[in-house]
């Protein structure tokens, strides 16, 4: 893959960057792709990487930088919009550096446009798709999703994707605006939405600072920022994008030779970049697999966290960033990998050169049938290390893969297996890859539960301001489920019927002498699926210490509010610190 990745800066202080390299340096240009930030950058990952595979398959060379506070990047202390300006300055350093690069084209996608027209330069080319025109509007929208928490000191604080903006940060985004002031522009791309309104005076402003201004009208931004797991690789304005930058871009003749990426001094390519006090970060490579390995001195166990859903190894609002190195911090390693199929494993960069969009099987598909031959890699690869306690870990789908591993593969070194919200504990073709409908009743029920603590809502129920119908069926309905969950428990129990299958699935990893940790946010409907292995079963494992369930209140599927994520990181921590059967 040519593919590399690396941190440029100072220890404690770095940006993560992704260089997409191509084999023949064709175009004397060098692309700074912009992410958006929040939660758009982990639902368009997946497209901004095509579109860095494609630039780099055309003989361009494309980096994609990660903000401080955001995916592999090291901060420390608050984060400020000159420090993400600083991350931008980094990327450009580093082309500039690469021979044959002589001209900079920044890609700005929605929000990433609003950093991006701030650090735009004199001669860049300059590409904005879907750009939000103001740091107000993007703030607006952020609040309009109800992108809400609270933090340790009791504000309220704007977050999403595990970005926070509090505080100065939130007052420096309102700050920023689309509309330059740009000058002397080699050329400029506007890419709007078919859907929305042309911005007549981004229009404007663009067509007056470029030497020449072009516009796209697309239709595929939707499927591009969904959900992960239901994205499709943007591909009209993939193509458009990358032919409109080779234009009149074609490199001297000396230079169209093989390349490889010159390091600028202030890379860190030694192996590793610490963090924080002793603990450090490698990114490796495991038989092809992209994996970041989060360590200390001399310990002895490792947590291996997968992919939950679609999400690529920074994870659903960074939450397997932040647990890696709180883990390390406690003297328990961990190793965060994408599967062959999803994330910075594929190479997608191949399949633009040759055409061929099949090769990847399942590509983007959380449940790969290759996944446990995916997860013997880095057991393998953790055992060879030297060591000696190794962890399964996921949320989501990764929980369901690590339960169907250690299920099947009996004596292979695991020693635990760790999941978070798991939806499923057996993928079968045709199943929806959406939060089931029993999410919906579970959310219902804490509803209720919440709301029999509340004065006020009691105070509502006396005045009749609510809809007693559908109080009156709920509770009935939860009855008749409690009903029948407990006649089927004591059927089990009498020998009358036999164990669930999903008790036997437990027990035989038990006896597999696996130890399970459970961890649900309690609006999260996996805790009820659990709980159909039956009552006695579930009491004996954690009687014998063989399973533990945690659950975290108020908190949803992917743990979107820090103050609920630092808490099930917290948990996860001491438990496996108080549990860990090797000492560090």
């Amino acid at each position: 893959m040519s593919q590399h990745s690396f941190w440029i800066g100072k220890e404690g202080a770095a940006t993560f960057m992704h260089a997409h390299i191509p084999s023949q340096l064709k175009r004397s240009i060098g692309v700074i792709i912009v992410p958006p930030l929040g939660h758009e950058y982990v639902h368009g990952y997946r497209a901004m990487r095509s579109i860095a595979s494609a630039v780099a398959a055309s003989g361009m060379i494309a980096i994609r930088p990660e903000f401080s506070g955001t995916g592999n990047s090291v901060e420390s202390g608050e984060l400020h919009v000159s420090g993400w300006l600083k991350d931008l300055e980094r990327a450009r350093d580093f082309l500039l550096s690469q021979p044959g690069v002589k001209t900079i084209a920044v890609l700005g996608i929605r929000s990433g446009a609003l950093v991006a027209a701030r650090h735009v330069r004199s001669g860049d080319k300059l590409v904005f798709w879907n750009p939000s025109t103001s740091g107000k509007q993007f703030l607006r929208e952020l609040k309009a999703l109800g992108r809400f928490s609270t933090s340790r000191s009791g504000n309220t604080i704007v977050e999403s994707g595990g970005l926070q903006l509090s505080g100065q940060l939130e007052t420096e985004i309102e700050q920023l605006q689309i509309y330059g002031p740009f000058f002397e522009l080699t050329s400029s791309l506007l890419i709007e939405r078919e859907d929305r309104k042309s911005d007549v005076v981004l229009v404007d402003t663009l067509s007056a600072a470029s030497g020449r201004f072009d516009r796209l009208v697309e239709q595929e931004f939707d499927a591009a920022f969904c959900e992960p797991h239901n994205t499709k690789i943007p591909m009209h304005v993939t193509l458009q994008i990358v032919q409109w930058l080779a234009n009149g871009m074609t490199a001297e003749a000396s230079e169209s030779t093989p390349v490889a990426p010159c390091l600028a001094p202030d890379v860190i390519d030694n192996g590793s970049i610490r963090i924080k006090s002793n603990v450090r970060e490698s990114v490796i490579s495991i038989d092809g697999l992209f994996a970041i390995h989060t360590y200390g001195p001399h310990s002895k166990s490792v947590l291996l966290i997968g992919n939950g859903g679609s999400a690529h190894h920074v994870g659903a609002n960074r939450l397997n960033v932040l647990l890696a190195r709180a883990l390390a911090e406690r003297g328990i390693d961990c190793l965060r990998y994408d599967l062959r199929n999803l994330g910075d494993s594929v190479d997608l960069q191949s399949q633009f050169e040759k055409g061929d969009f099949d090769t990847i099987p399942y590509e983007n598909f959380p449940y790969p049938k290759s996944a446990n031959a995916d997860i013997d890699r880095v057991i393998h690869w953790a055992l060879a290390r030297g060591y000696e306690e190794v962890i399964l870990a996921g949320l989501c789908s990764g929980a369901c893969l690590a339960f169907n591993y250690a299920e099947s593969v009996q004596g292979s070194g695991l020693s635990r297996i760790v999941m978070i919200n798991p939806l499923t504990f057996s993928w079968e073709d045709g199943m929806s890859l959406e939060v089931p409908n029993a999410y919906v009743n579970l959310r219902q029920a804490k509803h209720y539960s919440y709301a029999m603590r509340d004065p006020n809502q009691w105070k509502r129920l006396l005045r009749g301001d609510i809809d007693y119908g559908l109080l009156v069926r709920h509770v009935a309905k939860r009855l008749g489920e409690r009903s029948v969950e407990l006649v089927q428990d004591t059927l089990v129990r009498a020998g009358i019927k036999p164990v669930p299958e999903l008790a036997q699935r437990l027990i035989k990893i038990s006896d597999g002498g696996i130890r399970m940790h459970f961890f649900f946010a309690d609006r999260d409907p996996g805790l009820e699926i659990l709980q159909t292995a039956g009552e006695r079963t579930l009491e004996n494992l954690g009687q014998h210490q063989r399973l533990r369930i945690e659950c975290i209140e108020y908190a949803d599927h992917t743990f979107k509010e820090t103050r609920l994520r630092d808490e099930l990181i917290a948990r996860v921590v001491e438990d496996l610190s108080k549990e860990s059967s090797v000492g560090s």
